[in-house]
C-alpha cells in the first residue's frame, strides 16, 4: 500500500495541502492542491485559528482521497498485468532518473532477452514463480551465456520485482530463491612494461594515437580520454583535468552518444600533471586542429572543443576507437588485449614500479565498496609520483 503524507503550506494568501509519498524508484513525489481557504492575519487570532483548523481538516480529507486514488489504481489496473508489461513500465519509470547509458543496458536486457522469453509464456506478474525464473536462467546457460551475463539479467529482474514488492503488487520477490552460477573473478590480460613500450612505439603515428596516449599515460577510461576538452588542458600550469565523458549506448535500438560532465565530488573527477612526452603530443594535436579548422572553415565540426577528433573536427567515437585499436593489434602482430586492458596495464605497471595501492586508486579514479576503507584523497605529490613512473616508460618510446 502507498502511504500518503500531508503538510499545510501558505502560498499566495491561501492554504495549500502538500501531498507526498515515497516512490521506490523515483523517491518522494509531491503534489500541491489548494484548500481554497484564505489565510487570515495572525492579528485576528480567533479567525486565524479557525481558518487554519478548517484548512487542516480539508487537507486531511485530500490526503485520504489521494491515497485511496493511488492504491485503487494499483489494485484495479495492475492485478492482471503481465510480468513483461510491468518490466517495460518499470523501464519507463527510471528513464529520467538513471544515466542514459544505464537505461540503455536495462533496455537491451528487457527488450532483447527477458521479454521475448516471458512474452511467449504470458505469465502474469502476480503468478510469476521462482521456478519460472530458474527455468529462464537455466535456458540462458544452455545458450552458452556466461555466468556474468546471466548475473546482469538476475540483477535487472530483481530490481523490477523489488519495485513490484514495494508497491504491494506482490507479497514476496520470487527471484530471491533462484540460484545462479557465481561469476569467476575477472583477471584482465595486461601488457608488461616492455610490451607497452613496443605497442606505443608502433601506434604513436596513427590517427588514434592521441586517445591511446591519454589512456596509456593516466590509465583513463575510454570515455574519459575521448571526453577530454581543450579548456581542461592547462599548458601554463602543466595540468590536465578529467571532468567530462563521452559514451555510446543503445537506446531504442539505435546507437546513441551520451556526453556528460563529471561532478567535482566524484572520484572520477581528477587532475594530473602533464609530463613532457604527453605535452608534446597535445601541442602537436592542438596545432594540427587549428590548421584543419582553417582549411575546413565553417565546415569544421569541433564545436565541443574536444581534444580527440577526426580531421574534419568531428568527435572520435568510442566504438570507432575500439575497432581501430583491435585492427591495429591484428595488423601489427601484437598480443590481443581489450582497449580497456590498457587501463589495467597502467595500474599493474604502477604497482610493480613502486606506487602504493592508494596512489593507484586515486590515479585510476576508482570508487567502490571493496576499496572504500583504504581510499583516501591524495595530494598533488602523489600524482607526481605516478606520473614520473609512467614518464619513465615514454622515455623509451622514440
Amino acid at each position: 500500500m502507498i502511504n500518503v503524507t500531508v503538510s499545510l503550506q501558505e502560498k499566495k494568501g491561501m492554504y495549500y495541502a502538500v501531498l507526498y509519498y515515497n516512490d521506490s524508484v523515483n523517491g518522494y513525489q509531491y503534489k500541491w492542491r489548494s484548500t481554497k481557504i484564505k489565510v487570515v492575519n495572525t492579528s485576528q487570532k480567533r479567525l486565524h485559528k479557525q481558518a487554519k483548523q478548517e484548512a487542516y481538516k480539508k487537507a486531511e480529507d485530500m490526503r485520504k482521497a489521494y491515497e485511496e486514488e493511488l492504491n485503487l489504481g494499483i489494485d484495479n489496473n495492475k492485478k492482471d498485468i503481465l510480468f513483461c508489461d510491468f518490466a517495460k513500465e518499470w523501464l519507463e519509470s527510471i528513464s529520467n532518473t538513471k544515466a542514459k547509458s544505464t537505461v540503455g543496458g536495462y533496455q537491451s536486457n528487457i527488450e532483447s532477452i527477458i521479454c521475448p522469453y516471458f512474452e511467449e509464456k504470458k505469465i502474469k506478474l502476480t503468478e510469476l514463480s521462482t521456478l519460472d525464473l530458474q527455468n529462464f536462467y537455466n535456458y540462458q546457460y544452455k545458450l552458452n551465456k556466461s555466468p556474468r551475463t546471466v548475473q546482469h539479467y538476475y540483477r535487472n529482474i530483481n530490481q523490477i520485482l523489488e519495485r513490484a514488492k514495494k508497491t504491494n503488487l506482490i507479497l514476496i520477490n520470487p527471484n530471491e530463491n533462484t540460484q545462479i552460477e557465481k561469476p569467476k573473478q575477472f583477471i584482465p590480460s595486461v601488457y608488461s612494461k616492455k610490451e607497452l613500450i613496443d605497442f606505443l612505439r608502433k601506434i604513436k603515428n596513427t590517427d588514434i594515437a592521441m586517445p591511446i596516449m591519454l589512456i596509456s599515460t593516466y590509465g583513463l577510461r575510454r570515455s574519459e580520454a575521448i571526453g577530454l576538452k581543450w579548456e581542461r588542458v592547462n599548458f601554463e600550469e602543466n595540468q590536465i583535468t578529467i571532468a567530462h565523458t563521452v559514451v555510446q549506448t543503445t537506446l531504442n535500438s539505435k546507437r546513441s552518444i551520451i556526453k556528460k560532465d563529471i561532478p567535482k565530488n566524484n572520484s572520477s573527477y581528477r587532475t594530473f600533471p602533464i609530463k613532457e612526452h604527453l605535452k608534446k603530443f597535445l601541442l602537436e594535436a592542438y596545432k594540427t586542429q587549428k590548421h584543419n579548422k582553417e582549411i575546413f572553415g565553417k565546415c569544421y565540426l569541433n564545436d565541443g572543443n574536444y581534444v580527440c577528433v577526426n580531421t574534419d573536427g568531428s568527435l572520435m567515437l568510442p566504438d570507432t576507437l575500439t575497432k581501430k585499436f583491435e585492427k591495429f593489434l591484428k595488423d601489427n602482430n601484437l598480443r590481443k588485449i581489450r582497449l580497456h586492458d590498457l587501463r589495467h596495464s597502467v595500474a599493474t605497471i604502477l604497482l610493480n614500479n613502486g606506487a602504493n595501492l592508494r596512489e593507484v586508486q586515486e590515479n585510476m579514479g576508482h570508487s567502490n565498496v571493496s576499496t572504500t576503507e583504504i581510499y583516501t584523497h591524495l595530494d598533488s605529490s602523489s600524482k607526481e609520483h605516478t606520473a614520473k613512473i609512467m614518464d619513465s616508460i615514454f622515455e623509451n618510446v622514440s
